[in-house]
């Protein structure tokens, strides 16, 4: 038994009556008081208080504390400076102004990029060209703005909508009137010019693109996903039931000096024989029950491509209760089979 404890037992024993009250204000009757370094000793610490404290003031009501708020700019915190987190990469220092070493032997190296002769003043010039009544088909558009040789001179990009120049026209805003092959109707076309670009611009980069994959177009050969390829001369590779349709990468950018071409030769590899002659070698080997289970796991997720319009596709699933003579509707409502709509 503590000192304290014991005074208090004598005390009752003497007076017969409870002892005074020491706890805290606002402290519960059942709660302990422990003593740590540097407490009162304890005939100090069990005096009784001699004076209550005050209570709390009431709490304010919330639409007189929302009154007192203010957005002083004072009272706003400090932003946080922005940071850049896109920083251009410099292959060199700012001191160096030439890459070529001081000593060693000198060699020559040929690599597959091609330097594009330009203009150092020249300008690509981009109109806008819209049409009056509407003309919704592309290839109608295109016409149109072919059948304006004269005025516009040949070399030209056109994509429907917006119309690339090296020349400037006399006017900024040129209109002229021509007639529909179909009905002759006429049609009024408005050529607005837009933009003036330089010759080494992002934008007149990207247009070089645009042409130099016109001319591998011309050049018969076909898309496939961002590349081209040439499918009238591919490679067999029998033993394996394969074939390689050879093709190119090309990218123009600009680099230190000048606006070069890189080009890179490419291979797509494609199996020769189809998905139709799988399932049927599959069938074959499997019996029926069997047979649906590994068809679908052996294509489904596969890439296949398409030889009417060459661009690839994922198979997702196989709907083995559809057949090449069932029908589906059309955006018009009419409706057709599987194989005549291909056979188109």
């Amino acid at each position: 038994m503590t000192g304290r404890a014991r005074g208090r037992s004598r005390g009752r024993g003497r007076t017969g009556q409870p002892p005074p009250d020491t706890r805290r204000p606002g402290e519960d009757a059942g709660a302990s008081r422990g003593r740590s370094r540097g407490a009162a000793p304890p005939a100090q610490a069990a005096a009784p208080t001699q004076q209550a404290q005050a209570p709390p003031p009431a709490a304010a009501p919330p639409t007189q504390a929302m009154a007192q708020l203010s957005v002083s700019e004072g009272g706003r915190p400090e932003r946080r400076p922005r940071y850049n987190q896109y920083q251009e990469i410099e292959s060199r220092p700012q001191w160096c102004t030439d890459k070529r070493g001081t000593s060693g032997k000198q060699i020559s190296l040929v690599s597959n990029y091609f330097k594009l002769n330009m203009k150092p003043d020249g300008m690509i010039y981009q109109y806008n060209v819209s049409y009056s009544p509407e003309v919704d088909n592309k290839k109608v558009r295109v016409a149109m703005i072919n059948g304006q040789g004269e005025l516009l001179g040949k070399p030209r990009a056109f994509d429907g909508m917006v119309l690339f120049m090296p020349r400037k026209l006399a006017e900024t805003v040129t209109k002229v009137v021509t007639h529909r092959k179909s009905d002759d109707s006429a049609v009024e076309i408005t050529i607005t010019l837009t933009n003036e670009i330089p010759s080494n611009s992002p934008s007149c980069l990207q247009l070089y693109n645009i042409i130099f994959r016109r001319i591998l177009s011309m050049l018969d050969m076909k898309q496939i996903q961002r590349h081209y390829f040439k499918p009238d001369s591919p490679i067999p590779i029998p033993k394996h039931h394969l074939e390689l349709w050879p093709g190119f990468i090309t990218s123009i950018l600009q680099y230190e000096q000048s606006i070069m071409l890189c080009c890179e030769v490419s291979h797509k590899v494609l199996r020769k024989e189809t998905v139709l002659e799988f399932l049927y070698d599959l069938k074959e080997k499997l019996d029926k029950r069997r047979f649906y289970d590994e068809a679908t796991k052996k294509v489904v997720g596969e890439i296949v491509l398409t030889r009417y319009n060459n661009k690839t596709y994922r198979v997702d699933d196989i709907n083995w209760d559809s057949h090449p003579g069932d029908t589906f509707e059309l955006y018009d409502g009419s409706t057709i089979t599987f194989a005549d709509y291909y056979k188109k």
